[in-house]
């Protein structure tokens, strides 16, 4: 049977621990130790059984904390007001640094790759509509600033009537009419719903990778 690399190197430990303490193991087993050693070389495993015990138990404590930081933020994403996929790369991490294998490393790498990209597109996509429709960028930023103060003054729900009271003033102020800020005012948040769909997916592709890496791995 192949021997993975982790049981490799415990195993090497212990040899060194009972050559250190006088034991003569075989190439095959630990069979072939003296009489008397076995206590010593038992020792030993017991010290590396219980290192195993920890590194389990900080993997387990991890894996729950992370599995918070990914859900908060998928939250997040649809709660601007939490910095969705910089929780779900924060939890991936944590995990990654408990569990501390390849695959962990690797499994890390892909997550912040994928929010790199998701991040890039969903500036360009929705920005590039706001410039087609000509909704200028101080219009979203009159609705971001209204947005955080409806969030304080109608919990959750006031985020979005102050976002969207936000950049229709912003745009009746600029056009001089109701008739011509809301068509603008729906190109905006039809931009903004882009936005907030691509960074839902890419937060979801990202949990979904580090879900199949606990599941798989």
């Amino acid at each position: 049977m192949r021997r993975s690399p982790e049981w490799s190197r415990r195993v090497e430990a212990k040899r060194r621990s009972c050559r250190h303490r006088g034991a003569m193991p075989s190439a095959v087993g630990w069979a072939a130790e003296p009489v008397g050693r076995d206590d010593r070389c038992s020792s030993a495993t017991a010290v590396l059984l219980r290192a195993d015990a920890c590194h389990d138990r900080a993997v387990e404590v991890a894996t729950v904390l992370a599995a918070v930081l990914v859900a908060v933020g998928i939250v997040g994403i649809v709660l601007p007001v939490l910095p969705g996929l910089v929780c779900v790369v924060a939890g991936v991490a944590v995990w990654t640094v408990a569990r501390g294998d390849a695959v962990a490393w690797v499994v890390l790498g892909i997550v912040v790759a994928i929010v790199v990209v998701g991040t890039v597109v969903k500036y360009l996509v929705p920005g590039r509509a706001l410039r087609d429709s000509g909704v200028p960028g101080r219009t979203i930023a009159a609705g971001a600033v209204l947005g955080v103060i409806g969030f304080f003054v109608i919990p959750v729900i006031g985020l979005f009537i102050g976002f969207v009271l936000g950049i229709y003033l912003a745009e009746l102020a600029r056009l001089g009419g109701h008739d011509a800020a809301w068509p603008s005012t729906r190109r905006a948040l039809a931009a903004v719903g882009w936005s907030i769909v691509i960074e839902m997916a890419t937060g979801l592709l990202a949990a979904a990778v580090w879900v199949g890496a606990l599941v798989f791995a």
